[in-house]
């Protein structure tokens, strides 16, 4: 569901805060997951360990502290998949949220980025 290269193609501020220029520079970058390596933006992660766990609409407002209605997923519950990593990878894309394989939406320094799924 969530293997493949994603691309960043919008950015969601968390609370009331505006999409900053930085934010902006994220736009057009890639993450890639596969079971054997993860690339997230420039960093790579050779030994990746994934876990998953699927939040309800309170659990995703607890964690998260946004409905998530507001970054485009519907009242269903979201899939959480995070990534540990033995070496020091980027923040994006550490996080994968996602309920359906078309989109996914990653958490990173107090903004949401919608990733769509590069079509190959």
């Amino acid at each position: 569901m969530y293997e493949g290269t994603w691309v960043v193609t919008d950015a969601y501020p968390q609370g009331a805060s505006s999409v900053s220029d930085s934010a902006e520079r994220v736009l057009g970058s890639s993450v890639t997951y596969s079971a054997k390596s993860a690339r997230l933006d420039q960093s790579t992660c050779d030994v990746p360990v994934y876990k998953s766990e699927r939040l309800n609409s309170d659990d995703f407002l607890f964690r998260y502290s946004v409905e998530q209605q507001q970054i485009g997923f519907t009242s269903d519950d979201v899939i959480e998949i995070t990534l540990s990593c033995s070496s020091d990878t980027s923040d994006l894309g550490r996080t994968l949220l996602l309920q359906q394989d078309a989109y996914a939406v990653t958490p990173s320094k107090g903004m949401f980025f919608r990733l769509e799924k590069a079509k190959i």
